[in-house]
């Protein structure tokens, strides 16, 4: 929690994720293999989505080429306090971390600098403020 607003912290990897939530979830994923258990709820549509252009080339290489892996499923997570948690860590099967320019990642950060909170369990102030504005200056 943030010491002076009293909102969750994005940037604080204690509280930034909500880290037993995301451990249930990797194990019931990994458990069924295509679904998170009854009752899951995400909150990822509540932030902006955004489209990235991909080569229609590249595009059709990939559908071909994970079409051939029938028994095969994918779980992508992302986020920079991802590696934080020992048991999600342990629960990925392959880890990938990019290096990113400073500005890149700043530029970035400021195009999504409105979250919306995971939910009101995190913080009881989060039915009255409902969003969380960050900047990384």
């Amino acid at each position: 929690m943030h010491k002076e607003h009293g909102v969750q912290d994005w940037d604080d990897p204690d509280t930034g994720i909500e880290w037993p939530r995301m451990r249930q979830l990797l194990a019931d994923l990994r458990m069924t293999g295509i679904k998170a258990a009854e009752g899951y709820t995400s909150y990822d549509y509540l932030n902006a989505q955004t489209d990235v252009p991909l080569d229609a080339g590249v595009e059709a290489r990939w559908k071909e080429r994970f079409g051939e892996m029938k028994d095969v499923v994918f779980v992508l997570v992302d986020g920079f306090i991802l590696f934080y948690d020992p048991a999600v860590r342990d629960a990925l099967d392959v880890k990938v971390m990019l290096r990113v320019p400073r500005e890149t990642l700043k530029a970035r950060r400021e195009q999504r600098a409105v979250y919306a909170l995971q939910s009101e369990s995190t913080n009881p102030n989060l039915a009255k403020l409902g969003i969380y504005t960050t900047s990384l200056d």
